[in-house]
């Protein structure tokens, strides 16, 4: 046998599941396998349970496999699998739905948090300064589009994550926006923010004023997406913000569609959990962790405050004394 390491496949499987060494020196599930599901593909199997079992982020389980991200996705929309009795799984004939998140990446809570301060006067640019005193992580998105770029958007996220489309792998009647959107907001909409993950297609289209209709009926605060979006004019008019890549003409459902519901996603290099506080304006966007908004808004209030004490010593300065401490 390989050094790298097998992994077991599902019962009734021919074969292992070759994995590569960066996974071999993890330890193996204990508990037992329910299948619910037959004809699983081995090699299917072994994807699905590093990325579903063993809780490895999809993109870091592409890597370790050693296989196109293209090929990855394929077998991964393609599987019918059974489900670990720590990451129980709900799985339909003709797809699947995750939930609830593995144990290692908690979501936030917007229900239990804290009252939260008001973020009028602040910018992305105070929120990003406040955030990188506490961490070193990327937290901007930047080049963001409005229909209405004088609206901040500001609530905590809620996400639906965009696949390539493929109407075999992933039928319209179990994957379509409307289904997506309301397994998004089963916990409430107020005041959210839909953020809509393109996963690698800023170009596309994940939606227009028809679909978006849904944000304005149940009161969200708006809308953050890392595509595109149709029907300016009409997004203009409901009383939501909304920050894209820009304006799209044509349809995109034949290139991705909506894939799961409130799971973890990137936007732009930045990771965004389901009840994360999302805040955008005509500079960018920032995400920022649930359990700290508080405290990152607190010290964004410290911070321009700051800032306005530096610009009244800049008015009154000696050009023979200065220090430049601002930013």
């Amino acid at each position: 046998m390989p050094a790298h390491g097998w992994i077991r496949p599902w019962p009734g499987a021919k074969r292992g599941c070759y994995v590569p060494r960066t996974m071999s020196s993890r330890p193996r599930p204990t508990a037992p396998w329910t299948q619910r599901s037959a004809k699983l593909d081995p090699i299917d199997a072994g994807l699905v349970t590093l990325v579903d079992i063993e809780g490895t982020p999809f993109s870091r389980a592409v890597v370790e496999l050693d296989l196109p991200s293209g090929e990855a996705r394929d077998r991964l929309a393609r599987a019918r699998f059974a489900a670990h009795s720590d990451h129980q799984t709900s799985v339909a004939t003709v797809g699947y739905r995750r939930q609830p998140y593995p144990g290692d990446m908690p979501s936030g809570d917007p229900a239990s948090s804290p009252s939260v301060p008001a973020v009028d006067g602040l910018r992305t640019a105070d929120l990003v300064d406040a955030m990188g005193r506490m961490h070193r992580h990327r937290c901007a998105v930047l080049d963001l589009v409005s229909p209405a770029p004088d609206r901040v958007l500001f609530g905590p996220a809620v996400t639906i994550s965009y696949f390539p489309s493929c109407a075999e792998a992933l039928p319209p009647e179990r994957f379509n926006f409307a289904r997506l959107f309301y397994e998004a907001i089963e916990g409430g909409g107020k005041d959210r923010v839909l953020v809509l993950a393109s996963n690698g297609h800023p170009d596309v289209s994940l939606g227009g004023g028809t679909k978006m209709s849904r944000v304005e009926n149940h009161g969200l605060a708006g809308v953050l997406a890392d595509g595109r979006l149709r029907d300016f004019a009409q997004l203009r008019r409901f009383g939501f913000a909304t920050w894209c890549r820009g304006e799209a003409t044509r349809w995109g459902g034949d290139v991705v569609t909506p894939f799961e519901a409130n799971r973890p996603v990137v936007i732009d290099g930045v990771g965004i959990r389901p009840g994360d506080f999302v805040f955008a304006d005509s500079s960018g966007a920032v995400a920022i962790p649930a359990g700290q908004v508080v405290e990152v808004i607190s010290e964004a209030q410290r911070i321009v405050a700051a800032d306005a004490g530096f610009m009244e010593q800049i008015r009154t300065e000696d050009p023979a004394d200065v220090r430049g401490d601002e930013h």
